[in-house]
């Protein structure tokens, strides 16, 4: 399938396996893909953060993740579709 995404960085499988979350570039967002679609893939904005590219992302058991940009050289925690902290490296 296509993916809305210029650059696609990363991949890491969400707790459930149904799910992968997809780091992409140069527009800084982390995406949820949906698996279990017949036919093409099903993509979401999980998030969109305020740096180009994403080039790690670590699921974590309860649905949240971490994601981490460069050359901005964050690392954010989202929930619930929102960054509810960042620090810089």
């Amino acid at each position: 399938g296509t993916l809305p995404a210029g650059l696609l960085w990363c991949l890491a499988p969400t707790a459930d396996g149904r799910r992968w979350l997809v780091g992409t570039g140069p527009d800084g967002q982390v995406l949820r893909v949906h698996t279990e679609v017949r036919g093409d893939l099903e993509a979401e904005v999980a998030v969109d953060l305020d740096a180009t590219h994403v080039f790690a992302v670590l699921p974590l058991a309860d649905g949240d993740f971490l994601a981490g940009t460069s050359p901005q050289g964050t690392v954010s925690l989202v929930r619930g579709g929102r960054v509810v902290a960042a620090v810089a490296l």
